[in-house]
């Protein structure tokens, strides 16, 4: 069972769309349990690149990242068979996924339908393989693996050493503004 402590990271999770509507209930716990909270991991490297991994958003193309998801899911429920707490990657506020539900009550009547009518997206801007290449001067590496598209390639290439420099140009000019 996937639960999330608030609605905003329902919505988020459920990767809602605008206009479409969701059912949420609220639910409560039946006893006291014990979770593996990983929002106290602090620095611990290893755990990011687990949480990292396990928390990575699966939409079309990277369904195959789901069974890892699925793994690392089983070898938390072998050292806790409750469940895991974690902060959202989609969202402001936490997740629970409870391995067993039954540890769960919908509360009665508590159901409620909302439509999605604003998405917020908060981002940064990643190097790209392009800009990677024009940095580190690496561009005139740029080559065909099909010798026999050598030409069209040339034409790909020589566009995209035209770009490169573009970029080059408009950083210089933000540079000295």
């Amino acid at each position: 069972m996937y639960l999330a402590d608030t609605i905003e990271t329902c919505l988020a999770e459920v990767h809602l769309q605008i206009g479409q509507n969701c059912s949420i209930g609220e639910f409560k716990c039946k006893e006291q349990m014990e979770v593996i909270d990983l929002t106290k991991f602090g620095n611990d490297l290893e755990i990011e690149i687990w949480l990292k991994i396990l928390t990575q958003p699966v939409y079309d193309g990277t369904q195959h990242m789901y069974n890892i998801t699925r793994f690392l899911a089983d070898i938390f429920k072998s050292i806790n068979s409750n469940g895991i707490y974690f902060e959202s990657v989609q969202a402001e506020g936490h997740n629970i996924v409870c391995f067993d539900p039954a540890l769960f009550q919908l509360v009665e009547y508590s159901e409620k339908v909302y439509v999605a009518t604003k998405i917020k997206y908060a981002y940064q801007q990643v190097e790209d393989s392009i800009r990677e290449y024009s940095k580190n001067g690496k561009n005139k590496y740029i080559s065909s693996y099909n010798e026999y598209e050598d030409e069209k390639n040339e034409k790909k290439f020589k566009y995209l050493n035209e770009w490169i420099e573009n970029e080059r140009k408009n950083s210089t000019r933000k540079a000295n503004k």
